[in-house]
């Protein structure tokens, strides 16, 4: 699964591919068919990804630090 990540983050700004990684692994919450469309998204456009998990907004920091330390 994380290659998927890494190989679908060269379509990304470098950036923001940890931010869209993170967003989409978050959001997914183990279900890889989600992992999955979600990298359809973000491969179109990393930002319609963000804003379909909720990390496009100006405080995707502070509640990805809070969903992390909830794991």
């Amino acid at each position: 699964m994380i290659d998927l990540l890494e190989d679908w983050g060269n379509a990304w700004p470098q950036w923001e591919v940890h931010r869209v990684q993170a967003a989409i692994i978050l959001s997914a919450a183990g279900d890889v068919d989600q992992v999955l469309a979600l990298l359809e998204v973000a491969y179109a456009d990393y930002r319609d990804a963000l804003m379909a998990t909720g990390f496009a907004h100006a405080d995707w920091s502070e509640r990805m630090e809070a969903e992390f330390r909830a794991k």
